[in-house]
């Protein structure tokens, strides 16, 4: 039986679809003032239940939603609850950086989702796969590449590609694709700050002139790692420059700015729904599904 919370609506019922599972039925509310109420008007006593809740704007709401959901079924007695997470927010800061007083996000959230009654998770492209080691219970997570891959399948030839890694720490993401394909470039952007405030200098490390760049990365947030990825790609002569991100964000002014970037074409998921609508007007920026990735993984655990 799958529960879906308001941020996953859409996968959860294409999803359902296509396993044959049953939605349950459940009413979620916000009081005025703003506290959120869960209802669970199903029997799910013994029953391994999904739960399905990207962790994505309004963050700290979906986030307490996902939670109370899962508390609710499990004061209802159900045997396992899955919680199927497209986007996990909170999982960029999953290490102490220069601070010493700072939190680590991710193993907050992950004390706080076990906390909650959930059992499992499977989610899509989490930031870093040393988050794993945050959790007690399985966690699945993911890689998204078939978009490339599907987009990219009809090839004679990818010697004309280069796969860009938008950053040091995309490398490994970036390999996954690459492996593919053996005759491309590989390219790494490395960047240098010189401060907190100052923009950082972008050096190329690969061959990009004169190849058609896939920049691959999970999150696009405020577009401006991509956006100088692109202009540094295309001041070294590459022809083109397409990115894949499999988390669209996209906070601010993102989107125009990406509207008006280097970046020839941005394909992005649906692991959060409410870009669908937002970039219908714009032409650089495609969707993708993750639903046929997820009915995969979920057949596999029931």
């Amino acid at each position: 039986m799958i529960f879906p919370g308001r941020s996953s609506k859409s996968i959860a019922t294409k999803v359902a679809n296509k396993l044959k599972l049953k939605m349950g039925r459940s009413d979620i509310l916000n009081h005025l003032d703003g506290e959120i109420n869960v209802k669970i008007f199903e029997n799910v006593s013994s029953k391994e239940v999904f739960i399905f809740q990207s962790i994505s704007p309004p963050v700290n709401d979906n986030l307490m939603e996902l939670c109370l959901i899962s508390d609710a079924l499990r004061r209802g007695s159900a045997r396992n609850i899955i919680a199927v997470i497209p986007y996990m927010g909170y999982m960029r800061q999953n290490r102490s950086f220069i601070y010493p007083r700072e939190p680590i996000s991710s193993k907050l959230i992950a004390d706080l989702l076990q906390s909650a009654g959930i059992s499992r998770i499977l989610t899509i492209a989490m930031h870093s796969n040393e988050i794993q080691g945050n959790f007690s219970i399985p966690i699945d997570d993911i890689y998204n590449n078939n978009t490339v891959l599907t987009d990219l399948k009809d090839l004679s030839s990818t010697s004309q590609y280069a796969i860009v890694s938008p950053d040091i720490g995309g490398i490994k993401r970036a390999r996954s694709v690459a492996e593919y394909f053996p005759d491309a470039e590989f390219v790494v952007i490395n960047k240098k700050r010189h401060s907190k405030s100052s923009v950082s200098t972008l050096d190329i490390i690969g061959c990009a002139a004169d190849k058609d760049c896939l920049i691959i990365d999970d999150i696009v947030d405020s577009g401006n790692t991509l956006c100088s990825a692109a202009k540094a790609l295309k001041k070294n002569h590459a022809r083109s420059v397409r990115a894949y991100a499999t988390h669209a964000v996209l906070s601010g002014s993102a989107i125009e700015q990406i509207n008006d970037s280097d970046l020839d074409e941005l394909i992005i998921s649906d692991t959060i729904e409410f870009c669908e609508d937002k970039l219908r007007q714009y032409k650089k920026i495609k969707q993708r599904t993750v639903v046929d990735i997820i009915v995969k993984a979920i057949a596999e655990i029931i």
